[in-house]
């Protein structure tokens, strides 16, 4: 499974690239629309979050 199939299948968005890290930083880029972008922008948010708590 590729990152646009698990954001798709996980928060119902359409992502335009499989570049993880152009995601995370302008979600809004690779979205076909402002709502869509904020959806992935909390995704990315839960993203960063776990990476913060594992390095803890």
């Amino acid at each position: 499974m590729d990152i646009k199939e698990t954001i798709k299948n996980l928060i119902g968005v359409e992502v335009t690239t499989d570049d993880l890290k152009a995601i995370r930083e302008n979600p809004e880029q690779y979205t076909s629309s402002k709502e869509n972008a904020a959806r992935l922008e909390e995704l990315v948010m839960l993203l960063r979050l776990t990476e913060e708590t594992e390095d803890q």
